[in-house]
């Protein structure tokens, strides 16, 4: 008979190999991503120039950072003895209390975020007083004393290593570092984390790009880093008086959720035509509910009903993506001819895969 001590302990050891096994499987399944050009202005010391960029975690794995400077080579970097800093924390590193954020507070910078451009948003300024205020710990991490400080519980990763333009590929740590989150932490944390950027050189005014995938949702890239991005219309088929069209995602880059949520003159939409003439349409939240079309590969079909069908019959779809840049606009409108005597298989209201 095994002790109660010895049951809990192997319990427990079962729970951390599965949460080991969850977590590496998650490491590869990294959905999250921010990849941004952004400026950091020049800093001093005790009051460096700082950015910071929020992201929500919402499940245990792997943070992964790379921080590349375009604009300078390493030798005048060394020279300047590193003056960009890069720091993983959560959220309680900008509370007095060292407690977790407001959740809607952090939600509300989030989408800020990914509204606007972060290196026009979010200017150092705002958070020069909480970087003074943990200035001794830095020097700490800098060599400065002695003895170093460990790090707090809420700083998670410091650096001040940089990738540059000619950095070779097979350097796959320079500028580059990764953290792992366990669930332990998520529920510490609430998966509130920011990186923060410094710079204290008062001469360099380093441009840099910066690429953090994450386990989470979010995605905001900048336009220039976007990976090609291509909905097309797949296929058009008519029923009695019901026409399915089947839009895809041909591209290598994500749909972010702001395109979801468009209103008005920017919505996205698939328009349909009957006979040379406008009949209606849907807008791409109809269209994709469960947003299938953010991922590439996935496509999603839609049925318009009741058209009025002549014996011959013409019908355009149409994708309208406004303020969109979108790889391949020869696949965004497609027309095909029916016959009313041999009509298409029936097919269903909605299809997502």
């Amino acid at each position: 008979m095994y002790k109660m001590s010895q049951v809990i302990k192997m319990l427990l050891a079962f729970a951390v190999a599965i949460g080991s096994t969850n977590l590496y499987a998650a490491i590869e399944k990294n959905e999250g991503l921010l990849h941004q050009d952004l400026v950091l202005y020049n800093g001093k010391k005790d009051d460096p120039y700082t950015m910071f960029y929020p992201f929500e975690v919402t499940k245990p794995g792997r943070v992964n950072i790379e921080v590349k400077v375009n604009n300078y080579k390493p030798e005048r970097f060394r020279d300047a003895n590193r003056p960009v800093r890069m720091m993983l924390v959560d959220s309680r590193f900008f509370s007095a209390e060292k407690k977790p954020m407001n959740q809607s507070q952090f939600q509300k910078i989030v989408n800020d975020i990914n509204q606007y451009n972060p290196a026009e948003y979010i200017a150092g300024d705002q958070i020069r007083g909480i970087t003074r205020a943990l200035k001794k710990t830095l020097d700490g991490l800098m060599g400065k004393k002695r003895k170093p400080k460990p790090l707090p519980g809420y700083i998670h990763v410091y650096s001040n290593t940089v990738r540059f333009a000619n950095t070779p590929d097979n350097q796959v740590t320079v500028g580059r570092r990764h953290y792992d989150i366990d669930a332990v932490e998520l529920s510490l944390t609430k998966g509130m984390y920011f990186v923060v950027l410094e710079n204290v050189s008062r001469s360099l005014t380093p441009e840099i790009e910066l690429k953090v995938d994450f386990p989470g949702d979010q995605y905001a890239v900048a336009d220039n880093l976007m990976p090609p991005r291509d909905l097309g219309i797949r296929m058009i088929r008519l029923s009695d008086d019901k026409v399915h069209v089947q839009v895809r995602n041909n591209g290598e880059g994500r749909l972010s959720d702001d395109l979801y949520e468009r209103r008005g003159k920017d919505a996205f939409a698939l328009n349909i035509k009957v006979n040379g003439k406008n009949w209606g349409g849907v807008t791409l939240k109809g269209l994709d509910p469960e947003r299938a079309l953010k991922t590439p590969g996935r496509r999603v079909g839609y049925t318009f009903d009741k058209l009025k069908i002549d014996k011959t019959t013409e019908i355009t779809a149409t994708l309208k993506m406004p303020k969109f840049k979108d790889a391949n606009r020869r696949n965004n409108s497609k027309t095909v001819t029916f016959e009313v005597d041999k009509p298409s298989a029936q097919m269903p209201i909605m299809q997502v895969r």
